[in-house]
């Protein structure tokens, strides 16, 4: 999937530089720790403080936006005056995701058994047969299969 690059890689070092220094100490500390953190504090459209950092750019940021703010923020030492400002390398990840759902199997077994009461057996002598191992419809032939997704019971999990 192509996104478009960050538009923080189409500003030069200074105007970068003051834009981390503008944003630096508007974003609570404990949200820089972590990139999820980050990305749900920068998701929330709402808080006053993303507004104020979306501001100049007169908009939302992409994911792509918010990564590289995130490492502007943790690789650069904005106390001390800066130069120049280390950027961060688009590069792809390649990701696996494994899921798991819990689904409901029906399947048709069928089978034939010698009878003297072709026309009186019932359901429930039947299952009689079967609870007593006198029948066993797992070794008939399969005729039909088919799957059913039991209902909030997808899950899944990264891997990269």
């Amino acid at each position: 999937m192509y996104m478009e690059r960050s538009k923080f890689e189409k500003l030069d070092d200074k105007q970068l530089i003051k834009y981390a220094k503008f944003v630096y100490p508007i974003v609570p500390e404990f949200e820089r720790g972590s990139l999820a953190g980050f990305y749900r504090f920068m998701s929330y459209k709402k808080n006053p403080s993303v507004i104020k950092i979306n501001g100049p750019f007169g908009g939302e940021m992409s994911r792509l936006d918010i990564e590289y703010l995130f490492y502007i923020l943790n690789n650069n030492d904005f106390s001390s005056p800066m130069e120049t400002i280390d950027r961060p390398v688009l590069d792809d990840l390649e990701i696996s995701y494994r899921e798991f759902e819990k689904v409901r199997q029906y399947t048709t077994y069928r089978g034939e058994i010698p009878t003297y009461l072709i026309n009186d057996i019932e359901d429930e002598y039947i299952s009689d047969l079967h609870n007593q191992g006198d029948i066993e419809p797992y070794d008939w032939d399969i005729i039909e299969t088919y799957t059913d997704p039991i209902e909030d019971t997808l899950e899944g999990e990264f891997d990269f």
